[in-house]
């Protein structure tokens, strides 16, 4: 019954840690590299925002409280987040951006999925195999971002990750 509240209380969690997560990573390129560019900030929010979607989704609800749920924290969240990154950024056309989301959350699990060999056949537990590997994902992928294999990157962004969790879980 109060599923989509819940949902919306979950939505303001996930978008104050994914911006507050976003903005340190971004404050740590611009100290150290300098050159970040608005489609920087975006694709970075996007990976720590899939993270904490994959933190959040619950494993034990009924399918109707499971849509309400988590359709209200996609919903808020993205409106917050969309909120965010037009202060932030100074873009005001994002919903190019945020209608990708579906597909990109897709692929960013299929991704783990394939790098991480996991097993067809883990049954129910497949899904807590990807939310574990997720973190280690995003590191792939700004790292990949940036190409950077610099040492305090990698040590922000698993800082990030882990303040995502600890907010979320």
């Amino acid at each position: 019954m109060f599923e989509g509240m819940k949902g919306v209380a979950k939505g303001q969690k996930v978008a104050k840690i994914v911006s507050s997560s976003t903005m340190e990573t971004i404050n740590h390129l611009v100290l150290n590299d300098g050159d970040i560019k608005t489609n920087d900030t975006l694709f970075i929010c996007s990976r720590y925002f899939f993270y904490a979607k994959l933190l959040v989704i619950p494993t034990n609800m009924s399918e109707s409280k499971f849509i309400k749920y988590t359709g209200a924290i996609d919903m808020q969240a993205k409106d917050l987040l969309n909120e965010w990154l037009q202060k932030t950024t100074g873009v005001f056309s994002l919903n190019d951006y945020f209608d990708s989301f579906d597909m990109e959350f897709k692929n960013f699990t299929t991704s783990i999925n394939d790098n991480y060999d996991i097993p067809e056949d883990a049954g129910s537990q497949k899904f807590d195999i990807i939310k574990s590997y997720a973190a280690e994902q995003v590191l792939t992928d700004i790292l990949t971002q940036f190409d950077s294999e610099n040492n305090d990157l990698k040590i922000k962004i698993g800082e990030c990750c882990e303040a995502i969790r600890q907010e979320l879980v």
